[in-house]
């Protein structure tokens, strides 16, 4: 059972995680997407009740995946954070605080308002896009990729529909790659999903719980 693949983009061999992540192990990056930290908070100001706190969940599987391993450089694909609230930076705080020597870079996302001093307090390194090698990560997709480059961008959310014996099938995330986009899946435990239908020619490798396989395309 595979928790995870290496798969090669322009040029760069990236491993790409059931935990929902990318690392990049030649410069020790580890990139995820989609957060959304205080969504669950959200909901429930809003009447939803919710069965138990994203917090947990979400800032437990990041802290879990940074000392796994051991990233030198820590990438947010946008939308850290999914409320205007500031009571739920220090679930994000707390975590990043154990792990001071890691570079950690916001690649800044729609819902990523909060005021300058915020991520300045959270040590972060905010830009619009980041570069590596012919790679362009950014939120959302780039609408014009010169020649030669590849854009990585998170915002989608993409998942597939995997169909088993019968009629059975489930949603389930991925990373999509096409010929000059990749799509991150969402690391935030509570965000919704996409749902994306792959072209012959795109690769999509989905994930499981604890497992992550490559889908067969037409």
């Amino acid at each position: 059972m595979n928790t995870s693949l290496t798969f090669d983009i322009s040029g760069v061999s990236v491993r790409l995680l059931h935990e929902k992540a990318m690392f990049i192990p030649e410069v020790k990056t580890l990139v995820v997407s989609d957060l959304h930290i205080g969504k669950t908070a959200y909901f429930r100001k809003k009447g939803i009740a919710l069965p138990f706190s994203e917090k947990d969940k979400t800032i437990e599987n990041l802290k879990l995946l940074i000392e796994k391993l051991k990233p030198e450089t820590l990438i947010f694909l946008g939308d850290l954070f999914h409320s205007f609230d500031e009571s739920i930076i220090p679930q994000l705080e707390d975590c990043l605080s154990d792990f001071p020597e890691i570079q950690t870079i916001l690649v800044k996302g729609n819902h990523d308002v909060f005021p300058e001093r915020v991520y300045q307090n959270l040590k972060l390194i905010i830009t619009e896009t980041w570069y590596y090698k012919n790679l362009m990560f950014s939120h959302e997709p780039m609408e014009t990729i010169e020649e030669g480059k590849y854009n990585i961008a998170g915002h989608i959310h993409p998942a597939v529909r995997v169909s088993g014996k019968g009629r059975q099938s489930m949603r389930l995330p991925c990373f999509y790659f096409g010929k000059s986009l990749a799509l991150m899946p969402a690391f935030g435990y509570f965000t919704g999903a996409k749902t994306i239908t792959p072209s012959k020619g795109e690769h999509i490798f989905v994930l499981g719980d604890d497992m992550i396989f490559p889908m067969k395309n037409p």
